[in-house]
């Protein structure tokens, strides 16, 4: 989200948990749209630096037909995403997850731009890219692979669900790292180094060892007290002049 998006050039706002840029005297609040039970706790932040928690508008209740379907289904299955902007590297990720699920006797469900499709749909396989309630896909899954970005790696543990990262940013790093910190995966994996036996080692761990399910669900519960839209609000309110 962007500051001029709410009429307040001066307000910052961000997702990347850590602080802004040494350099300039700030007099207005900058707020990370980041959960503090998933944040570094030895980052300093200075008075004017708020991590209210996510922030989050409802999501619809309905899934596509297609999809409620595939969810619907009492077999396993793991989701698999990169993002939007997908280069060659991504591609060959996504690829690869979803060979080693359907090595490990799971479903998998790709979510993609349809344009750049790599994997095709089969009896075990979803390909999806249309529009979708996220938090209702990802809490059904035994485990999402994904790029392990701010927005992705706050669905993911907010739904109580294992998590594996494979980053394409320094952002992406920066989160996939906090997973695995506090223990809610078991590796950092790269992109151009992942091979089939590592992911798939990797996923194995994380769908049967139920202590990483465990974690997630503490954490989610923790996320869901910290009503980050309602702390952004607070904030923003009085630079609106709205009470």
């Amino acid at each position: 989200m962007h500051a001029d998006a709410l009429g307040i050039p001066c307000i910052a706002v961000s997702r990347y948990g850590t602080p802004p840029s040494a350099g300039g005297e700030r007099d207005r609040p900058v707020l990370y749209a980041a959960s503090p039970a998933l944040s570094d706790p030895a980052v300093v932040h200075t008075a004017l630096q708020r991590i209210t928690g996510e922030w989050l508008l409802p999501e619809p209740e309905a899934l596509a037909a297609p999809l409620e379907r595939f969810v619907r289904v009492n077999l396993p299955y793991v989701v698999v995403t990169h993002g939007a902007f997908m280069g060659a590297s991504a591609q060959r990720v996504v690829q690869l997850a979803a060979r080693c699920v359907r090595d490990l006797g799971m479903r998998c469900l790709i979510l993609m731009p349809a344009d750049l499709e790599t994997v095709k749909s089969d009896e075990q396989t979803m390909t999806w890219s249309g529009p979708l309630t996220h938090q209702h896909v990802i809490a059904g899954a035994a485990c999402v692979i994904h790029p392990g970005g701010a927005g992705t790696t706050h669905r993911v543990v907010r739904a109580g669900v294992p998590g594996l990262a494979i980053p394409l940013s320094q952002s992406d790093m920066y989160w996939a790292r906090r997973a695995l910190q506090v223990q809610l995966t078991i590796a950092v994996l790269q992109p151009n180094e992942v091979t089939t036996s590592s992911l798939s080692d990797a996923l194995a761990h994380l769908v049967t060892d139920v202590s990483y399910r465990h974690r997630s669900r503490l954490i989610a519960t923790k996320m869901a007290a910290e009503h980050g839209l309602e702390q952004m609000l607070t904030v923003v309110q009085p630079y609106l002049g709205v009470s």
